[in-house]
């Protein structure tokens, strides 16, 4: 088969090129075409082939020798070199492709296992979810079921001060003898220091029973404060419980989706 114009060109850059790895060299006509491995192409050819390139200024000419153009040496310096590296990428493809042809069995072999295994995280996986759900539910359940379980305020009732005291007219009863003896003696004095004697131990039962008010009150004012404070610390601890309920249930959420996510 015999070589066309563009087909000997580039085999006679092939040999320059060869030529002029180690260092540059002028070569002839004659050695250019003792290295054609065609045996058809005539000397002729050759040289003709060669003036065209030097018309075109890739290949040089001088003293009826001729050397590859320094910028197209570059050029084939560099195809050159990715061609070898597209051909190492291939020659390295091929292996793999080799490789999963020969490991077509061992998957089949695999599949097996893969599958329990599949089952084992799906298994594991709905575990963890039912676990979750489970202790999120109880715990907003309680939260639920404390909050309308309440009972109804047991506070004590609340007993006002009076701002005055109505003490109920008081009957003065007069021993028998002090009446005889008021009666029989008319004695005005003695009757008098009975009214005061009387007086004064009503004034000490009223100063009795404003203590006593005084200090019940003091009392329900206590209760009612440790009652405000027990309410507080109640609706508190209930906002603690149902931030840490949602907090269960958000990150059981986001843990299932990512072990869903993951497997």
């Amino acid at each position: 088969m015999e070589q066309t114009k563009e087909q000997l060109q580039k085999e006679i850059m092939e040999i320059l090129y060869a030529k002029s790895l180690v260092k540059p060299v002028w070569i002839t006509c004659s050695e250019v075409y003792w290295n054609i491995q065609n045996i058809k192409v005539t000397e002729r050819s050759v040289r003709e082939a060669l003036d065209w390139l030097v018309k075109n200024e890739v290949v040089l000419y001088q003293g009826d020798k001729y050397q590859i153009n320094k910028r197209e040496f570059i050029e084939m310096s560099k195809r050159k070199a990715m061609e070898e590296k597209e051909m190492n990428e291939n020659i390295s493809l091929q292996p793999e492709k080799t490789g999963i042809n020969e490991n077509k069995t061992e998957i089949r072999d695999t599949s097996t296992e893969s599958t329990i295994t599949v089952r084992k995280n799906y298994l594991f996986y709905v575990i963890i979810a039912l676990i979750a759900f489970l202790l999120s539910g109880i715990l907003i359940g309680i939260l639920c079921f404390n909050h309308y379980a309440q009972k109804e305020d047991i506070t004590p009732p609340i007993i006002e001060r009076q701002d005055s005291l109505s003490i109920q007219e008081m009957k003065i009863s007069v021993m028998g003898y002090i009446k005889d003896e008021y009666t029989i003696n008319r004695n005005f004095n003695n009757l008098t220091q009975s009214l005061k004697r009387q007086q004064e131990i009503n004034q000490e039962l009223l100063n009795l029973i404003r203590s006593q008010q005084e200090q019940i009150s003091a009392l329900v004012e206590y209760n009612r404060y440790q009652t405000q404070i027990i309410e507080h610390n109640q609706r508190e601890n209930h906002i603690y419980l149902w931030i840490i309920g949602i907090a269960i249930l958000i990150a059981s959420s986001l843990l299932i989706a990512w072990y869903g996510k993951r497997n």
